[in-house]
């Protein structure tokens, strides 16, 4: 697994995901913002919330805690990453920020 932090913003009907109470990323609604922006991922795990761990279950009440756009850190299982990041000789246990740049086609 690694660690991620990536910027969520707020679409005209949230965010656009389904959560367990253990904060792993069940579905991603298509169309929503999360979808839009393809950061988040099925089965990410949150952690935290703008350095606000994630405990209790309820992301809507840490969500309402702070002002978006929300930097949101998870842990993610992507055998690919860390065979890259080993590659590179980077370490697997430090955080890495994704982030969303726009292509031009």
């Amino acid at each position: 697994t690694v660690k991620l932090t990536y910027t969520v913003s707020r679409g005209d009907d949230g965010i656009g995901v389904d959560i367990a109470n253990t904060g792993e990323i069940m579905s991603i609604v298509k169309g929503g913002r999360a979808h839009e922006d393809g950061l988040m991922r099925v089965s990410d795990v949150i952690l935290a919330v703008d350095n606000t761990p994630f405990v209790d279950g309820d992301l809507g009440r840490l969500l309402r805690r702070h002002a978006p756009p929300w930097d949101f850190t998870v842990l993610r299982d992507d055998p690919a990453l860390v065979t890259q990041l080993r590659s590179l000789d980077l370490p697997q246990e430090a955080t890495y920020r994704l982030l969303k740049v726009p292509i031009r086609r």
